[in-house]
């Protein structure tokens, strides 16, 4: 079955954000029964390698490692503190939204045999009585087939510097193969604020390349956009990612050149020169050709419709359309995946399908945004279908008080009058879906 290519020439407005950073939450063995013992080795180890190391270690974006019982016993009661108030591992979306595989929730169960260890004096017990079963739904590539790295790069443009590099697919991929899994890797997070992977077609190769030779050392400037028109994204990257399988059976076709934009700022981290890498699965069947599709009001960005006024605490703006009249040429499209996006001072955000007999279906719900914690969830169950005729509204929310401003040097920002924009300062309300034509 052949799909067509979609034409895209912008920039963060066809992100998607693949991230996550804890793996699924498990049940039993780990849970304590009541009245036994709580040992590090037989029942938090098993709660803490599965749910926060992957964050929690050294070069990630944890501000500590957690990989050992003295690194635990160290940061016991500040994580019990978290972990009962549910702030850790990180979960925004609403649950009563929808469900949602890779949900890094701890259980009940979880929570509170990790109190149960901290108050009874954090027991380290025997490593032999470590369980080994671990979860099955992991989060991460289930398989690295490519590796690609781009050159080293130190950020030049202060606060915000948008830099594309090129990377070729080795000859061995050059036939009809797909990408079947993505992650990407920044060489210092610190500076890290999005990563985003666009595909170009074969006949577009010359028209980067020459944007790449007219600038001096790696890569060039293409803030906000690739530089050029593009056929897709094969992946992306924000605070807090990790690297996912697509769903079973789908694939995206790689086309000739990845154009990979990094967004580097460094208002609260000095610039240092960094590589970033990017793995890939690779299949060559799969039974449905996927893409990824941005959705936002155009009108926020081309014609500075989105004000969020200084000093006040609870703007908002919706946008709401039928996507078939943007991408699909009238047809269904089934949704695996959904995406939101903003920046420093989003409160909250939403996704709902508006069906045309009036009933609503909530897609992802994020109650209490963090910028720090972003990704792109799939649906637990049976793809979500959009009809032609129904509408898909997102919402966004911000607090511009001088109260919740980003903090440089210790010190807040001053507010100012905010809008749509590429800087790490100002807003945006974005959202994206993942799936496939219905044919």
């Amino acid at each position: 079955m052949r799909f067509k290519k979609i034409k895209l020439s912008v920039g963060l407005g066809v992100i998607l954000f693949g991230v996550g950073c804890f793996s699924t939450a498990t049940e039993s063995p780990e849970a304590a029964m009541d009245g036994e013992t709580v040992t590090y080795y037989e029942h938090v180890k098993p709660i803490v390698d599965d749910n926060c190391v992957v964050c929690h270690s050294k070069g990630q974006i944890g501000p500590f490692s957690l990989n050992t019982y003295d690194d635990v016993k160290s940061h016991g009661l500040v994580s019990k503190a978290y972990v009962t108030a549910k702030r850790m591992p990180p979960w925004p979306p609403d649950n009563t939204c929808n469900t949602y595989k890779y949900d890094r929730s701890l259980t009940d169960e979880q929570i509170n045999t990790f109190a149960s260890w901290v108050d009874g004096g954090m027991l380290e017990g025997d490593p032999a009585t470590t369980p080994q079963i671990r979860n099955n739904d992991q989060e991460g590539l289930s398989r690295i087939d490519l590796t690609l790295t781009t050159e080293e790069y130190t950020p030049q443009q202060m606060s915000d510097d948008y830099r594309c590099f090129l990377l070729r697919w080795p000859e061995k991929y050059t036939k009809r193969q797909y990408v079947t899994g993505f992650n990407a890797t920044p060489g210092d997070l610190a500076n890290a604020h999005h990563i985003i992977a666009f595909l170009a077609s074969a006949s577009q190769v010359s028209e980067y390349e020459r944007l790449d030779a007219n600038e001096v050392g790696a890569g060039y400037t293409c803030f906000g956009t690739s530089g050029g028109p593009v056929i897709g994204v094969v992946g992306v990257w924000a605070p807090g990612g990790s690297g996912r399988d697509l769903p079973e059976g789908l694939g995206i076709e790689p086309g000739a050149l990845i154009v990979l934009q990094v967004h580097y700022n460094t208002l609260t981290s000095a610039p240092r020169a960094a590589q970033v890498s990017l793995d890939f699965k690779i299949d060559d069947i799969v039974e449905r050709v996927a893409l990824s599709l941005p959705w936002t009001d155009p009108l926020w960005w081309v014609a500075n419709s989105m004000t969020i006024p200084a000093g006040l605490s609870d703007v908002s703006h919706s946008f709401s359309k039928d996507i078939t009249s943007f991408f699909t040429g009238g047809r269904p499209f089934d949704i695996y995946r959904a995406s939101l996006h903003m920046h420093m001072l989003g409160t909250k955000t939403s996704l709902v399908i508006e069906r045309k007999n009036g009933t609503t279906e909530c897609l992802l719900s994020i109650p209490r945004w963090d910028f720090n914690w972003q990704d792109l969830y799939q649906f637990s169950g049976d793809p979500i279908r959009f009809n032609p005729g129904d509408k898909l509204t997102i919402d966004c929310t911000w607090d511009n008080t001088a109260e919740n401003q980003p903090r440089v040097d210790g010190q807040l920002l001053p507010p100012r009058d905010v809008g749509w924009g590429e800087n790490s300062t100002d807003e945006m309300c974005l959202g994206g879906i993942f799936g496939v034509f219905v044919e």
